[in-house]
C-alpha cells in the first residue's frame, strides 16, 4: 500500500520504505507553509492508496479542496483538535460545520491519546469508532540510538502546548545547564535563569544532536484535553534518555511513572525541579529509567509492526488494512488499560467491535495481545 503524507520521519528506514512524504529532507511540516503542503498533497494523491494528513489546518484545507473538486481525499487525519467555543460567532459556526463535513468524508481520524478520542469524536460529530486511539512509536533507528551520549545538560524541545514558564522556573537552583529548542512563536517568560539557553527554530539536525547528547530530557506540557508531547517523549525514550514529563493526557498512555520516566504534576515548577535534581544526583536511576525507556520504545514499534502478522491482507482494500491495523492497536491498548482500571462503557463497546472486526478478518486476538 502506498501512503502519502505531510509527515516527515526520514530517520526511520521503515517510514522511508512505506511512506512518501511531501516534505524534502531539509523540510518539516512545522515550517513548510500550509498552502504548499496542500498543493503537494493534491498533486501526489492520485498515486496514493491513502493520504495521512497531520495538523488541523492542513487536514482541513486538503479535505475541503478534495471535496470542492469532487475528488476522493483518501484521507486519514491525525493531530487535529479544532477549537469550537460554546458561544461561537456565525463565522465560527460555519467553520465548525465545514470542519465536521471534511472529517465525515475522511476514512478516519486518529487520536494519539486514549483520553483524547472521546472528546475528539464529540467535537467532530463522529461515531466513537471512527476515532480510534492509535499509539505512536519512536522513529529513531537502533543504529542512531546507539550513538547517544551524556553531554551533562538538560534538554527540552517542541512546539505545541509546551509549558516553558514552568521549566524555566524549575531550572532555578539546578547546577546543570538547560538547552531549550522552542518554536518561533513560543510564549517564553520575560527573563530566564542564567543556566538556560533558548534557541528558536533550531534546525532539525541540531535538535537531534542535542537530544542525543542530553543527560536528562524534560517534557513540560500544559494540561489540555488533546494529545501533545508524544513525539518528543518517544524520541527521547528511544535514545535511552531519562525523562521528566508533565502528567497530562497526551503522555499518559506512554509514561509509567518510576519505571520508564518520572511524571510530575503539570504547572508545578517545584515538582519539576525536584525530579530533575533527583535524576541529576542519581546515576543509577538515570541508567535504569533510560534503559527501560529504550526498551519500551523498541517494544512499542515491534508490537505495532507485528500486530497483523498471519492475517492475509492480499484481498483487502487499502482502507480495510488501515482499519484493521487501528483495530488491532485499539484492542491491545484497551486490554492493557483493563489490567489497571475498569473500562468505561464506551471503551468496552469499542473493544467488542474491534475484536469482532479482527476475528472476521481471520486475526488471532491472542497473538495480537502477545499471549498463547
Amino acid at each position: 500500500m502506498r501512503i502519502l503524507s505531510n509527515l516527515a520521519f526520514f530517520q526511520s528506514r521503515r517510514w522511508r520504505e512505506e511512506t512518501a512524504s511531501i516534505c524534502r529532507p531539509d523540510e518539516s511540516p512545522d515550517t513548510l507553509p500550509a498552502p504548499v503542503q496542500v498543493a503537494r498533497l493534491l498533486r501526489g494523491r492520485g498515486k496514493a492508496d491513502a493520504v495521512v494528513t497531520m495538523g488541523s489546518r492542513v487536514s482541513f484545507l486538503y479535505g475541503l479542496a478534495c471535496a470542492l473538486a469532487g475528488l476522493d481525499a483518501k484521507q486519514v487525519m491525525m493531530e487535529v483538535f479544532p477549537d469550537f467555543p460554546a458561544r461561537a460567532s456565525v463565522a465560527r459556526r460555519v467553520k465548525r460545520a465545514a470542519f465536521r463535513f471534511v472529517a465525515k468524508r475522511a476514512r478516519g481520524v486518529v487520536a494519539a491519546a486514549s483520553a483524547e478520542a472521546e472528546e475528539l469524536a464529540a467535537r467532530l460529530g463522529l461515531p466513537r469508532e471512527r476515532v480510534p486511539f492509535v499509539p505512536l512509536y519512536a522513529t529513531v533507528s537502533p543504529e542512531e540510538a546507539a550513538g547517544a551520549e551524556d553531554g551533562g545538560f538538560v534538554f527540552s524541545g517542541g512546539r505545541s502546548w509546551r509549558d516553558w514558564k514552568t521549566l524555566a522556573a524549575a531550572a532555578e537552583g539546578v547546577e546543570l545547564p538547560f538547552v531549550l529548542a522552542v518554536g518561533g512563536e513560543a510564549d517564553m517568560p520575560g527573563s530566564v535563569p542564567a543556566n538556560v539557553k533558548v534557541f528558536r527554530e533550531m534546525p532539525l539536525a541540531a535538535y537531534r544532536a542535542r537530544l542525543r547528547a542530553a543527560r536528562i530530557v524534560a517534557v513540560p506540557l500544559v494540561p489540555v484535553a488533546r494529545s501533545t508531547g508524544q513525539v518528543a517523549l518517544l524520541e527521547a525514550m528511544a535514545y535511552g534518555k531519562p525523562v521528566v514529563a508533565s502528567a497530562v493526557a497526551g503522555v499518559a498512555d506512554y509514561v509509567e511513572d518510576g519505571r520508564n520516566a518520572l511524571a510530575v504534576p503539570p504547572e508545578d515548577p517545584a515538582a519539576m525541579r525536584e525530579a530533575i535534581l533527583r535524576l541529576a544526583g542519581d546515576g543509577a536511576l538515570r541508567a535504569r529509567l533510560g534503559e527501560a525507556a529504550r526498551i519500551a520504545a523498541a517494544e512499542e514499534e515491534a508490537a505495532n509492526s507485528a500486530l497483523l502478522e498471519g492475517v492475509d491482507l492480499s484481498d483487502k482494500e487499502p482502507e480495510e488494512v488501515v482499519l484493521l491495523q487501528e483495530a488491532a492497536k485499539q484492542v491491545r491498548s484497551l486490554h492493557k488499560f483493563a489490567e489497571t482500571r475498569d473500562l468505561s462503557k464506551n471503551e468496552r463497546r469499542a473493544l467488542s467491535r474491534s475484536e469482532e472486526l479482527l476475528r472476521n478478518a481471520g486475526a488471532d486476538i491472542d497473538m495480537i495481545l502477545g499471549t498463547d
